[in-house]
């Protein structure tokens, strides 16, 4: 499931993601370089990034060209200046599910 981090106090927007974006999504983090910064600051209100949930208890978190994968064995962290990770997720949302704040930063 693919969602955006936007709302505090009501529902956050989620999707189901087709497995060419998935598939896309896993190789993005397979090119990413591997950083030991810890993940960005989010602001308190509006949106803060973006994230993709998966099988084992895996959840990439995407916001402001830092990628993180949190799974039971602990946090990785990864660096994608571009935002591709982030842009090609919140792209496969359907349309008018985004508010359009963040739908216009794709």
């Amino acid at each position: 499931m693919g969602g955006a981090i936007v709302y505090s106090g009501r529902r956050n927007p989620e999707w189901r993601v087709s497995q060419p974006v998935v598939r896309k999504l896993q190789k993005l983090w397979k090119a990413m370089p591997l950083i030991s910064q810890p993940e960005p600051n989010s602001p308190g209100l509006g949106y803060r990034g973006t994230c993709l949930r998966g099988s084992r208890d895996r959840e990439w978190i995407a916001f402001q060209g830092i990628v993180s994968l949190k799974t039971p064995a602990g946090i990785e962290v990864r660096t994608d200046d571009a935002r591709e990770f982030e842009k090609a997720l919140l792209a496969s949302a359907p349309a008018g599910l985004l508010p359009p704040e963040v739908a216009e930063d794709e």
